[in-house]
């Protein structure tokens, strides 16, 4: 096996875990940006950060690759949901599903982890996307309110970390 950990990470989050697993393997990690040659490796573990139902730099990324070179690829999601939500999960499937080749698809595993927002750092357009996603979650009736969605209004405008290393240990598993 020789793999490479990628990650595609728009405020952080998603390269905070793909460094955390680099150092417990000792693996090489790399944004997607800078992923040069991939053809010497034949495993595959990618982070990317969800934004509006896309993992971002997945589909450059694997417009890079060869599907007959990889013989394994971890796709981890990063994104508010709740990876104990079989919903939440089912839509980070969702988007990986239509951004992975058929090809890719059969060899390719989907771990969800949960990441982080700081309304501070945020751009222009992602605070005005969260704004109107609060406003329309506010809306909605309590009996129709799920507990992800209280969250996120209740987080509005502030830091919310769920970065939860130890989930590092299932991509390990599957790792080795």
């Amino acid at each position: 096996m020789n793999a490479i950990i990628l990650y595609g990470s728009r405020y952080g989050t998603a390269q905070r875990y793909a460094q955390a697993l680099a150092d417990q393997t000792g693996l090489p990690v790399r944004p997607f940006q800078q992923a040069g040659d991939l053809t010497v490796y034949d495993t595959f573990v990618y982070f990317g950060s969800l934004y509006a139902g896309k993992i971002l730099g997945l589909s450059k990324t694997l417009s890079a690759l060869n599907p007959e070179q990889v013989d394994r690829l971890l796709v981890a999601t990063v994104g508010l949901a709740d990876p104990k939500v079989p919903e939440s999960v089912a839509t980070a499937r969702s988007s990986l599903d239509k951004q992975v080749p058929p090809a890719l698809l059969e060899k390719t595993h989907h771990v969800h982890l949960r990441g982080c927002i700081d309304y501070e750092v945020l751009t222009l357009k992602h605070r005005l996307m969260m704004k109107g996603l609060v406003s329309y979650l506010k809306k909605q009736p309590p009996e129709k309110q799920t507990r992800e969605n209280r969250e996120i209004i209740d987080t509005y405008g502030q830091k919310a970390d769920f970065v939860d290393l130890s989930r590092l240990d299932q991509i390990l598993a599957w790792l080795s």
